[in-house]
């Protein structure tokens, strides 16, 4: 009999508990909770097979509702056991579901999805700041979200804690701050860094700065200049080696797309009842787009079927 788990989504995301509950074929229940509003999923051999939330009568969308979910890093999660009474009510589970994996699948392309809107709005770390302050007829325009967005706005704030203060679903964020950003009332950064600020006399600070470094500074080239007349003395020092430079981003976006193949892999696999002789066979199956089957620079990734397994190996980079 599976045993109680619950954590938060932080610790243990969505996405990671779909794949636990597919590979035990947990039946019981599954309660995801975020701001408060608690949701609880039917669990049956490894499916969700119903749903409900605290705050809405009737059935809610499975699959619609966990791609809502997944978009939030925060809130609390609880695996329970089979038990006498049904969480959704007697006879109101349907007797097949949606498969987790299949779920977990979909969700790895919805923060794909997130992440590409995010990047566009200058990534996580940015720091959206106010260009002017709204008149009355432009906040009159503006939506509840839009509003909600813009009174948060302060650019020491960065995105990531607009939407966690915000309390809204992330794309609902975006959307806002695209909206804001058309109505010149918010500038988007396009960096992780924060703005400068603004200090009096800019222009003769600049300009002492620049005779006291002159100052400080010449000496040494006139030491330099000596050198290169004299052709140096001594043995070369030795060049320092090249850094290796790796880019967070970049190798998030990379292991998520091989995440995104392996699911559509699984995926093809309780469909079809088999793995794809080839990942082209992903395409035909309509799991993924063509494109998805080589990197940013057009080279394929490799895949090999080995009896009951696979390997699947990103391209060199």
């Amino acid at each position: 009999m599976s045993m109680a788990l619950e954590g938060t989504l932080s610790d243990v995301g969505l996405c990671d508990l779909l794949r636990l509950i597919a590979r035990d074929k947990r039946s019981g229940s599954m309660r995801v909770t975020i701001d408060g509003e608690g949701y609880t999923f039917a669990l049956s051999d490894g499916q969700l097979a119903g749903l409900r939330c605290d705050d809405a009568s009737g059935r809610l969308a499975i699959e619609s509702t966990i791609l809502m979910l997944v978009r939030h890093r925060r809130g609390a999660f609880r695996l329970d056991p089979p038990h006498a009474d049904d969480p959704l009510g007697e006879g109101d589970a349907p007797a097949t579901g949606v498969h987790a994996e299949v779920l977990a699948g979909a969700g790895e392309m919805e923060l794909m999805r997130l992440i590409d809107r995010l990047e566009g709005a200058g990534g996580e770390e940015s720091h959206p700041a106010r260009d002017v302050f709204p008149t009355p007829e432009q906040m009159d325009r503006l939506d509840a979200d839009a509003r909600a967005v813009f009174a948060l706005v302060n650019a020491e704030r960065t995105l990531a804690e607009l939407i966690v203060r915000s309390r809204l679903d992330p794309l609902r964020v975006l959307d806002a701050l695209e909206a804001l950003s058309a109505a010149s009332l918010v500038r988007l950064s396009v960096s992780g860094k924060r703005p400068p600020r603004q200090v009096p006399d800019v222009v003769g600070r600049a300009a002492g700065a620049w005779r006291d470094g002159l100052a400080a500074g010449l000496p040494l080239l006139m030491l330099f200049a000596w050198l290169v007349l004299s052709g140096g003395a001594g043995e070369p020092a030795e060049a320092d080696p090249f850094a290796i430079v790796r880019d967070p981003l970049t190798d998030a976006r990379a292991a998520h797309e091989v995440e995104r193949l392996r699911a559509a892999v699984d995926a093809h696999r309780f469909a079809e009842g088999r793995f794809p002789e080839q990942l082209q066979a992903l395409v035909q199956g309509g799991y993924l787009p063509a494109a998805a089957l080589t990197d940013e620079h057009g080279r394929p990734y490799y895949y090999a079927r080995r009896g009951d397994e696979f390997v699947l190996l990103a391209p060199e980079r």
